[in-house]
């Protein structure tokens, strides 16, 4: 007799585009904070890809280091 194990497929966060970090971050911490829109758009990058790198999430605070 053969028992058979089949296993859910899990998706996993490879279903958001990596090279997008702010879709990165709305996949693992939720929305972007709001004061995000009123930064250059270039700096709004670096700091969503600084929060997935020390995974924890923005606060004000981070926008005047």
């Amino acid at each position: 007799m053969v028992i058979t194990l089949e296993l859910p497929i899990r998706h996993t966060a490879k279903e958001v585009v990596p090279s997008d970090p702010f879709r990165v971050y709305e996949a693992r911490f939720g929305a972007l904070p709001i004061w995000l829109e009123d930064i250059a758009p270039g700096a709004a990058r670096s700091l969503a890809r600084q929060a997935l790198r020390s995974g924890v999430p923005l606060t004000p605070a981070d926008d005047l280091s």
